[in-house]
C-alpha cells in the first residue's frame, strides 16, 4: 500500500478506528508502526485536542490528512539569479507569491540588467511602463506594481519617471478641439490645442 494515497480520500481527519480501516490492519502494533511512519513522513499529523488513546504506546484518538508540500527548490533558485539591482529577501522567504508575481519580475529584473543606463533619462509613466513591462498602464493602474516594487526595494523614483495627464477632448460649434497636456522645457504644465474639423 502506497501510505501517499490518503490524500486522494474525500476523508481529511480519520478517528482510529477509520484510519485502521483504511490501513487494512486491526493489529495494533502494525498499526502504531505505519501511523508513525506517515506522521514523519509528514503524511498526516495528530489532532492533540482529540487526546490520547490510553494504549501503550499511545497515539491519538484523530490524524489530520496534510496536503502536499510543494517543492520550491527550482524557483528559489531562480530567484537567487534575479538582477542585483533587486532585493530578493522578500521573496526568497515567500516563493508561492513570487510565483504570482512571477512574469513581471523577470521583465524587471532583465530590464535593470540590460538598460539600466536607461533611467538615466526621464520617460513618462506610461513610457517607462512599457520599456520594462510591455504594458503601458501597468504602473500607472495595476496595483501588482506597487507591491512589486516594495517587495524588491525598489524605489519609484528610481524609474526616474513623470506623470502626464490624459489629452481631453471639447466639442463646440461643429468643431472637436483636443487639448494635450505635457511638460515644456522649463518644467511646465503647457499645452497644445488642435482643432479637428466635424464631418
Amino acid at each position: 500500500m502506497n501510505l501517499f494515497d490518503i490524500r486522494n480520500s474525500n476523508k481529511k481527519i480519520f478517528t482510529q478506528e477509520e484510519l485502521m480501516s483504511y490501513l487494512k490492519t486491526y493489529d495494533y502494533l502494525k498499526y502504531v508502526d505505519l501511523v508513525n511512519t506517515m506522521v514523519q513522513q509528514n503524511i498526516i499529523a495528530p489532532v492533540e485536542s482529540s487526546g490520547l488513546n490510553g494504549r501503550r504506546p499511545a497515539l491519538y484518538k484523530k490524524y489530520r490528512v496534510l496536503p502536499e508540500k510543494e517543492d520550491y527548490s527550482d524557483i528559489i533558485n531562480e530567484i537567487k539569479a534575479l538582477s542585483s539591482h533587486l532585493d530578493i529577501s522578500y521573496y526568497l522567504s515567500n516563493a508561492k507569491v513570487y510565483k504570482q508575481h512571477r512574469q513581471y519580475i523577470k521583465q524587471l529584473s532583465s530590464f535593470l540588467n540590460n538598460h539600466y543606463r536607461e533611467l538615466d533619462t526621464p520617460a513618462s509613466i506610461n513610457e517607462r511602463s512599457y520599456q520594462i513591462f510591455g504594458e503601458e498602464k501597468f504602473l500607472k493602474e495595476n496595483p501588482l506594481s506597487t507591491a512589486i516594487l516594495k517587495n524588491t526595494g525598489i524605489d519609484i523614483e528610481v524609474l526616474n519617471i513623470y506623470n502626464t495627464p490624459e489629452p481631453f477632448f471639447l466639442f463646440q460649434y461643429g468643431r472637436l478641439y483636443l487639448f494635450d497636456y505635457y511638460f515644456g522645457k522649463q518644467g511646465y504644465m503647457v499645452y497644445a490645442e488642435k482643432s479637428i474639423e466635424r464631418r
